[in-house]
């Protein structure tokens, strides 16, 4: 088995067949799906069932977890029954276009360890497309302060990943992947970890994958705590080598300032409550000058959101309730 597509599903019915199928879709033999149901109370398991009976019977396996553990859980629990050579994640509510394991297989090869694709965004109002701002091929060390600085997507789903990456078959643990009890930041915690941990990583800007955004999404649906990004900056800490760790110190502040300015946008587009407000304050309070200056020469984007926040929360919210109005929806 060359590729594994790990599915984490929840609540996932009408859109799992789709995920599923996009996957089957493409003809090839030396992949599996294995969808791992997060405790739905809906019929995610049986759609996910039913669609791979549908194109290839005996291709996709379904885990049912006991209780429900969020993606973080999931997504491990699916990586240690994976099989395959080269490891992908896949969200419930998106799919894979036509070409994208073909790619994936084509380039992890030889030093290439990871691959980053572009994607498909796919809104009520529309689709367009979008890659990572720094495309090529860099080293791991490279890739991981890349998505420190926003310049590499944080998601797993336009990723595929070199097995030993993962390190499922030797003294760690699976358990590393992504940090538990994070529902946000896992993300982004966990692929800048294993991605720092690869020879080479290849990003093209080829969109082979549909991001399909919703009212429901997660990402609009509630907002992340402040412990949250404490845990999942913690598990970066944790996870990276001690020499890039000491060379990254500047490269942290922004990755703690962006977790920041991304809680204070959920924030903002839960609505103009005092939960609200407070949550935007408490963001306010924790950036720090030296912080932003740090941040202005990595990420100036991030730095300028950041200022803004700091200078006037009421100003942020409106920005921000006007770019995801006219951005996502």
């Amino acid at each position: 088995m060359r590729i594994s597509v790990i599915i984490p599903a929840f609540r996932a019915e009408g859109s799992i067949g789709a995920a599923v199928g996009s996957v089957l879709a493409q003809g090839r033999e030396d992949v599996e799906v294995i969808v791992v149901d997060d405790a739905s109370p809906d019929g995610t398991a049986e759609a996910a069932r039913a669609a791979g009976a549908s194109v290839l019977p005996g291709r996709v396996r379904v885990e049912v977890l006991p209780t429900g553990g969020g993606a973080s859980r999931a997504r491990t629990a699916g990586a240690r029954l994976a099989r395959g050579q080269i490891l992908v994640f896949l969200d419930a509510d998106d799919v894979q276009l036509p070409g994208f394991l073909d790619t994936v297989a084509a380039t992890v090869t030889g030093e290439v360890e990871a691959v980053v694709v572009g994607r498909r965004v796919r809104t009520e109002g529309g689709t367009r497309t979008e890659a990572s701002r720094r495309l090529g091929r860099m080293s791991g060390e490279e890739a991981a302060r890349a998505v420190m600085r926003e310049q590499i997507t944080p998601f797993p789903w336009d990723k595929a990943f070199r097995r030993s990456l993962l390190r499922l078959d030797g003294p760690g643990t699976a358990e590393d992947l992504f940090p538990a009890d994070v529902h946000r930041f896992e993300d982004l915690a966990g692929v800048l970890v294993l991605l720092s941990r690869a020879r080479q990583v290849q990003v093209l800007d080829l969109p082979l994958i549909e991001y399909r955004v919703h009212a429901g999404s997660l990402t609009w649906g509630r907002v992340p705590t402040r412990r949250e990004r404490d845990l999942a900056l913690a598990h970066v800490r944790h996870g990276l080598d001690a020499e890039l760790l000491a060379a990254s110190r500047r490269d942290l502040a922004t990755l703690h300032v962006l977790m920041t300015v991304l809680i204070a946008q959920s924030a903002a587009l839960a609505g103009e409550g005092e939960e609200s407000s407070a949550m935007l304050h408490a963001c306010r309070a924790d950036l720090r000058w030296r912080h932003l200056l740090a941040t202005l020469a990595a990420s100036p984007v991030t730095a300028a959101a950041a200022v803004l926040l700091r200078l006037s929360p009421r100003v942020f919210a409106s920005i921000a309730q006007w770019r995801t109005r006219t951005r996502y929806r």
